[in-house]
């Protein structure tokens, strides 16, 4: 419960923060070129909480078609609703908090797990650690390190 209470708030104040600074931009312009600069990086993570929840050993089989389908009803609902970037962004973030309970209800993977992802999150908290909790990590950041993972590099 604590790890889903400390995901929550730490996604919540790193949102806020993007939405902050997005919103202080000058012109309508300049804001959803913002929004649209900062949403690879919820794209990413996206894409690690669906492949964490695949790869998941609670993961069954009707779960993963349940996700399928509730990921193809989302993608819908995006398409149909949203028409801008700051849109594009908010739906991003609310389902990447969704999965994050999705993944968080299937319950811890046991320790020893050398997936690259383990690799990446190992990043990530160094990053953490030196930036503070509210730094944002870009989809380039991300790719680099998964490209220092891949290369056996560790942080």
């Amino acid at each position: 419960m604590k790890a889903a209470i400390l995901i929550l708030a730490t996604l919540f104040s790193t949102t806020s923060l993007a939405n902050s600074y997005c919103e202080s931009r000058g012109t309508t312009r300049a804001i959803f070129q913002c929004y649209d600069a900062i949403a690879p990086s919820e794209m990413e993570k996206m894409k690690g909480f669906y492949e964490k929840i695949r790869n998941h050993p609670a993961t069954t089989q009707e779960a993963l078609q349940l996700l399928e389908f509730d990921h193809q009803n989302w993608a819908g609902l995006l398409d149909a609703s949203c028409r801008d970037s700051r849109c594009g962004y908010t739906a991003l973030v609310n389902r990447n908090n969704a999965l994050a309970g999705r993944l968080n209800a299937l319950g811890p993977v046991q320790a020893g797990n050398s997936e690259p992802e383990n690799c990446v999150d190992s990043w990530i908290s160094v990053f953490r650690e030196e930036m503070g909790e509210d730094a944002m990590i870009v989809g380039e950041q991300l790719d680099e390190w998964k490209g220092w993972c891949s290369e056996g590099k560790q942080p």
